[in-house]
């Protein structure tokens, strides 16, 4: 058997909007590959891809089979994740970081998590004697295969008294009963450092699972405390591994669009399942009508006139309060983030223009009023009542330049005004407001422009509303003609009064989220399509930007918008999360900015099988058209054109907020692509046909996209070619089966990523950085 890392796979024959519930299916797989990344720097990230190929001889994954072992289960977009396993113990039990979890305490002894010593880490698994003998702890079972070679491994520390000490192998069957026992020979300890035993023996016949013991032979008298970490159960077949943290690492996690058997005598019963990650399923999902929209329902209005309609009737959206339209005409929205149109109302000598409505209720203790306006005059905009009588409750509120007002009447204004909410004083520039009074009891506070504005509320008396005519753009009655020259846009009622956190919300999301950087606008614009927060992982970004109008769009043609206004990464993680990472990742994160294996062919080198070079035109750019969505068009040459030919790059829909950022932009993609230079497409690795397996196998199981790793080549007399450190863009793993792996790592260089960004302290040091944003 060759040394390879343990891959078990797993469906979740569930609804994969729930929790999953995994079923391994690690028994029937024959081959897997999956792809994740770009194939280079200047592209896209794709949508992650692959195919699994399992075997079907006994129709468990017919569609047609509902009987079958997976019932009515095998419907398309069922997930499915693979996990390698090289050290097979959890990262909890190989170094014991969150407590002792996965370990049980042998006979005459007690075990604790310790912080007085670690050898990786800060802390280790102590083992206390209760009486003079030997003390062990047992680890959980896991995974093996009969005949594969595996190797225990463990260091272990004295408090006072040096012993001999060892790892044995308990080697399992299916149902969990022990086959035999491997006992390990014993290292002396030492109460100075760390001393490592190992034990290497082959999985016996029936074998498939093995328990890792630690023991420490003959203590004295009880209370004795002995030390162990950096625990691991490998591959070995005659080599002992370094040690690394445990396991299980997630190598893809996606979804199974279709199920396709295939059965007679060509194939013998497989089938091979396509796979795509988290990107392919936004591929198919669209954008809410506008992000304001989705503020708004998230709230439950129980009235919600949006007045983009079209004909006579002005549609309630929420409580089916219908109006109708007299004198208005539709124009642009107020509200930046939606298309929907607003109303504008103007008045004559005679006429108020106006929207009646019948039995629309502003009743109660509680509620919200909101609405978008703008206006240069000072106008009646809304009102409640019917003022053709004079006792009934009304209610009316006016705006502004200077002032914002909401009255609330039992009857005669002049005798029976019960409550006054006004904020004077005020210097409303031109253009769309957001105004909202909200009431809770006898508590009423009014927001302008998404903020307390602290209105001065005199209170006459108790208001309870009432269930009469309700108008916007002037009198519900027509009694008397005022100027009403202003637009409305988005008037809602709640039965609730929303906290500060909802208007400003609200506001936010009326104007596109402002001031937002692009790794909060992705992370926005997952909330209003509903992405779980569970399955996605979003960083900060680095640039601030504009989140355009949805209309319906698709979803993911927003977020790779985003991404390339940030110049960042946006991929599904091998555990199954949606990622963003913004260009400054390359130089703050650790696995980014510091180097984290040499592949190459000399002493001391992890080997590479291949590394692939590359002189390409494709990769030079020396002229960029850039322009942000409502500025100007900017046109930067490089110097190169002479002696490469004009090659030009042109982006139009960038998300910046200045036109000073995508001169910034276009700088950088000139100096990052200006000129040519012999580049590496990709680097191959091969484990299971190298020599240094043992070491190949964990940079295979945890290399991420975005770190970075030194490649070096050379020549036959040794003389050394290429010597340089790489990002890397995609991860490859193909072949893969039980006798074959390659991965090839697609990448790019590094130090081409390496920019300052002034005023900066983690990013503005001059070293060998480039000026760049």
């Amino acid at each position: 058997m060759s040394r390879r890392a343990l891959f078990r796979t797993y469906i979740a024959f569930t609804d994969p909007t729930t929790t999953p519930t995994w079923t391994e299916v690690s028994a029937d797989v024959r081959a897997w590959q999956w792809a994740y990344g770009r194939n280079q720097e200047l592209g896209a990230i794709q949508t992650g891809q692959g195919v699994v190929t399992l075997d079907d001889s006994l129709h468990a994954y017919d569609p047609l089979l509902t009987s079958g072992p997976n019932g009515a289960n095998v419907i398309p977009m069922r997930r499915i994740k693979i996990d390698g396993y090289w050290n097979r113990l959890t990262l909890n039990q190989a170094s014991i970081e969150t407590d002792t979890t996965g370990w049980a305490a042998g006979a005459n002894t007690t075990i604790a998590r310790s912080t007085a010593q670690a050898s990786d880490g800060a802390a280790s698994l102590r083992l206390t004697s209760s009486a003079a003998g030997e003390v062990s702890a047992v680890a959980t079972s896991v995974p093996c295969e009969a005949g594969e070679p595996i190797v225990g491994m463990a260091s272990f520390r004295a408090a006072v008294s040096a012993r001999s000490c060892r790892v044995d192998l308990r080697w399992l069957n299916a149902a969990g009963g022990t086959i035999s026992t491997t006992t390990g020979s014993t290292v002396t300890s030492s109460t100075s450092g760390w001393t490592q035993a190992t034990t290497t023996a082959v999985a016996p016949e029936r074998a498939e699972a093995v328990q890792l013991i630690v023991a420490v032979q003959a203590t004295g008298a009880g209370s004795e405390q002995h030390y162990a970490d950096k625990m691991g159960v490998y591959p070995a077949d005659g080599g002992t591994p370094t040690w690394s943290r445990g396991g299980p690492e997630p190598k893809l996690s996606g979804y199974l669009p279709t199920w396709e058997p295939m059965y007679g005598s060509v194939h013998g019963g497989e089938i091979t399942l396509p796979i795509h990650c988290a990107l392919g399923v936004l591929a198919g999902w669209r954008l809410p009508e506008s992000a304001y929209s989705v503020q708004v329902k998230a709230d439950s209005p129980t009235v919600w006139w949006r007045l983009g309609d079209t004909g006579a009737t002005m549609r309630d959206s929420a409580g089916g309060f219908d109006g109708t339209y007299v004198g208005s005409s539709s124009t642009g929205s107020l509200v930046r983030s939606s298309t929907n149109a607003a109303r504008s109302f103007a008045s004559d000598a005679t006429t108020v223009a106006r929207s009646a409505f019948i039995g629309a209720p502003i009743t109660g203790t509680t509620f919200t009023i909101e609405a978008w306006l703008s206006t240069d005059a000072s106008v009646r905009w809304i009102e409640q009542g019917a003022p053709a009588v004079a006792t009934a409750p009304a209610m009316f509120a006016t705006i502004s330049p200077t002032q914002v007002a909401f009255r609330f009447d039992g009857g005669p204004a002049a005798v029976n005004r019960l409550v006054t909410v006004v904020k004077s004083g005020l210097s409303l520039s031109a253009g769309a407001h957001h105004v909202v009074l909200t009431r809770s009891g006898s508590t009423f506070a009014l927001y302008i422009d998404g903020a307390d504005v602290s209105a001065t509320v005199t209170l006459g008396g108790a208001w309870t509303g009432a269930e009469t005519d309700f108008g916007t753009g002037g009198s519900v009655g027509n009694v008397t003609p005022a100027d009403a020259d202003l637009v409305v846009d988005e008037v809602a009622i709640y039965s609730t009064a929303l906290s500060a956190a909802r208007v400003l919300a609200h506001y936010q999301a009326g104007l596109g989220w402002p001031g937002i950087d692009e790794g909060d606008a992705i992370t926005q614009v997952l909330d209003d399509i509903g992405w779980p927060i569970a399955d996605r992982d979003i960083g900060s970004g680095a640039s601030i930007v504009q989140v355009p109008a949805y209309s319906g769009g698709n979803a993911l043609a927003l977020l790779q918008q985003l991404t390339k206004s940030g110049q960042g990464r946006l991929y599904t993680s091998p555990a199954g999360l949606l990622t963003y990472r913004s260009r400054w990742w390359s130089i703050t994160n650790p696995s980014s900015a510091t180097s984290q294996a040499t592949f190459g062919d000399g002493a001391g080198e992890l080997p590479h099988a291949e590394v692939r070079p590359l002189a390409d035109a494709s990769r030079i750019i020396n002229r960029v058209v850039a322009q942000r969505v409502g500025g100007e068009l900017i046109e930067i040459e490089g110097t190169t054109a002479t002696r490469f030919f004009e090659r030009s790059e042109s982006v139009t829909d960038l998300l910046y907020t200045t036109d000073l950022e995508v001169v910034d932009f276009a700088n950088w993609r000139l100096d990052r692509y200006g000129d040519s230079q012999v580049d590496v497409r990709a680097v191959v690795l091969d484990p299971t046909g190298s020599s240094d397996a043992l070491e190949l196998w964990p940079q295979i199981m945890q290399r991420q996209l975005g770190d970075r790793i030194t490649v070096r080549k050379r020549m036959v007399d040794g003389s050394l070619i290429l010597g340089a450190e790489f990002l890397i863009e995609q991860i490859v793993d193909t072949n893969v089966s039980k006798t074959s792996h390659r991965t090839v790592l697609a990448v790019s260089r590094a130090e081409t990523r390496t920019y300052l960004v002034l005023d900066d302290v983690a990013l503005g040091q001059l070293d060998t950085a480039r000026l760049a944003f």
